[in-house]
């Protein structure tokens, strides 16, 4: 470690880059407030069109930082041009004609207070149909977790003990089995993105043989069966988080 003088402060110290740990962070927050200005939306301009910020930008682009960024970006754009293609607006039809599609939504509506009532509700668990049904029973489920009603959306989100992509939304019996109680319970978000469309033995345990697809005729899949049925669903050995 090198002595060195801090440009801020004029202090001596041992590091390597050329202002203390405590001046290098005022200094970051004045520039991000400065940057926020006209004169520094300006002088930002000047920098990145001069020579040297040329040669900046194109070292950036080329390190592996910039590789990834210019991915990212890519695929936002591609996403966005998609959503907006005809394919894009078909695709977002027919998924919105999915029944289990529906009802996800119209349960959210319910809790987040947007609708008081909706008839499609009616066809799983919840009778009535009603805001106050469908929050009394994930109430009941944040019991113990530290989690309000508040939280959804942020820390936990409406889980599928068992996913619905493996029942069968055109038979009555199926999408009752779907959204039961005993499959539906307020699940901690990222833990629901990792685990995805997978099953597994605690969630199957927990939703109850009655709750499952119909298509498994009241056993559970083996080892060797699910990864068949996730290579059919998803076309790939992973069994990936898009369908829940």
């Amino acid at each position: 470690m090198v002595l060195k003088k801090c440009l801020s402060c004029k202090n001596m110290f041992e590091m390597t880059k050329s202002r203390c740990d405590p001046c290098r962070i005022k200094h970051n927050d004045h520039q991000k407030t400065w940057h926020k200005t006209e004169k520094g939306q300006a002088a930002m301009t000047r920098g990145n069109h001069s020579e040297k910020g040329r040669e900046r930008s194109k070292r950036f682009w080329k390190s592996d930082k910039g590789k990834k960024k210019n991915r990212a970006e890519g695929a936002k754009i591609a996403k966005k041009r998609h959503s907006k293609s005809e394919k894009g607006v078909a695709s977002r039809k027919r998924k919105n004609r999915q029944l289990d599609v529906k009802i996800l939504k119209a349960v959210n509506q319910l809790l987040c207070g947007e609708k008081k009532y909706l008839s499609i509700v009616d066809q799983t668990c919840f009778k009535t149909g009603t805001a106050r049904e469908v929050k009394e029973h994930f109430q009941r489920t944040l019991v113990g977790t530290g989690w309000t009603m508040d939280d959804r959306g942020t820390k936990w989100c409406i889980e599928h003990a068992i996913a619905r992509c493996w029942y069968d939304h055109s038979d009555p019996e199926d999408v009752l089995r779907c959204w039961s109680h005993e499959n539906m319970y307020a699940g901690d978000k990222d833990a629901g993105t990792a685990k995805g469309v997978r099953i597994l033995d605690s969630e199957c345990i927990r939703a109850g043989a009655n709750n499952w697809p119909k298509a498994w005729n009241g056993e559970m899949p083996s080892e060797e069966e699910r990864q068949k049925m996730y290579d059919a669903k998803l076309g790939h050995n992973v069994a990936a988080n898009s369908l829940e």
